[in-house]
């Protein structure tokens, strides 16, 4: 089992949130229930991350921070960052050659080089990739601030 977390630094999410730890200090942990520790780290630093998905041999996931969807190869520590936009990036989900990435609205003071670069794309929604080359097809807005998650049905309807 994997598990990802935003940092093991202790302490309460409102004590910790406004740190840099919180938004940069992200990994993954393989998790072990009968071992001294429970877990080991399988991949670090990590921006926030969410929505891990297995996919022929690496682990894909959505780097909310950073604004981005990243490869990491757990055997070999290697990382590759596939696609990257403007605003918080998770919900991630695979359907044949196509990848769907959800974005939800910047919730944090940015730059304003940033501010202005997002103000022309989608606030909150569901982007279609191609997940052989990770270039954008298509954008479903949708009406609120925040995308989780995202699954894809099998039989779709």
């Amino acid at each position: 089992l994997l598990l990802s977390i935003f940092t093991l630094t202790p302490g309460r999410r409102e004590e910790k949130r406004h740190g840099a730890a919180w938004r940069t200090d992200g990994k993954v942990l393989r998790l072990n229930w009968e071992g001294r520790p429970p877990y080991t780290v399988a991949f670090e630093p990590l921006s926030q991350p969410h929505s891990q998905v297995w996919r022929d041999g690496l682990l894909y996931c959505c780097e909310s921070f950073a604004s981005q969807v990243t490869a990491l190869d757990l055997a070999t520590g290697a990382r590759q960052t596939l696609y990257q936009r403007f605003g918080f990036v998770r919900g991630l989900a695979f359907d044949g050659d196509t990848a769907y990435v959800g974005v939800s609205r910047v919730r944090v003071k940015i730059p304003l080089a940033q501010r202005i670069v997002g103000w022309f794309q989608m606030r909150n929604g569901v982007c279609e990739l191609d997940a052989r080359t990770w270039k954008l097809r298509r954008q479903f807005p949708l009406p609120g601030t925040e995308t989780y998650e995202i699954l894809v049905m099998e039989g779709g309807g």
